[in-house]
C-alpha cells in the first residue's frame, strides 16, 4: 500500500511503521522492544503513522503484539549496550522483579556523574554487569573504581 512505503535517497523502502508490523509477525516481545528501543534513540519513532496502520490492519498476525508492546513498553526505557545486559534484564524479568531503568544518567552532587548498568531508582540500588572485555585498560579500571566510590 502506498502509505506504507517511503523513499530514501530516491528508493522505495517500507516505513518504519511496516516494518514494525512485520517483525512483529516473525520476532519475539523482546526482540521487537528492542527495535522500538533503537528507533526512539536514533528519533525515528512516530506514534501517528503506527497507530493509523494498525486500524487498518485487523487481521495482521503482527497487530497483537504490535499494541502489546504499544501499551505496556516506554520506547527507549531498555536500550542495552551488551548481551550481558540483556541477559540480565531477561533474569528480571523472569524473576518478576521490578524493570529497572537501563543505562540511564545518575547525576552526582558535585555536578559530575555517571551511566549504571542497571539503576532502580526507589530502592537505591545499582547493578553493573561489566565483562573482561571493556574493562581491561589500566584507564577503565581507574574510572571503574572512582565510579564505584562515588
Amino acid at each position: 500500500m502506498p502509505l506504507d512505503v517511503t523513499f530514501v535517497d530516491g528508493i522505495p523502502c517500507t516505513s518504519l511503521a511496516r516494518t514494525l508490523l512485520d517483525l512483529a509477525e516473525v520476532v519475539d516481545r523482546r526482540s521487537l522492544e528492542r527495535v522500538f528501543d533503537r528507533a526512539e534513540t536514533l528519533r525515528l519513532l512516530d506514534m501517528g503513522p503506527l497507530e493509523e496502520l494498525l486500524e487498518r490492519s485487523n487481521g495482521r498476525r503482527g497487530v497483537k503484539l504490535l499494541r502489546i508492546v504499544l501499551a505496556e513498553h516506554d520506547p527507549g526505557s531498555t536500550l542495552t549496550e551488551s548481551e550481558l545486559e540483556e541477559l540480565l534484564l531477561e533474569v528480571c524479568r523472569t524473576a518478576g522483579l521490578p524493570t529497572p531503568e537501563v543505562n540511564a544518567w545518575v547525576a552526582l552532587d558535585d555536578g559530575a556523574g555517571f551511566r549504571p548498568d542497571f539503576l532502580w531508582g526507589p530502592q537505591r540500588l545499582i547493578v553493573e554487569t561489566d565483562g573482561r572485555d571493556v574493562h581491561t585498560t589500566r584507564r577503565a579500571f581507574e574510572r571503574d573504581r572512582e565510579r564505584d566510590s562515588a
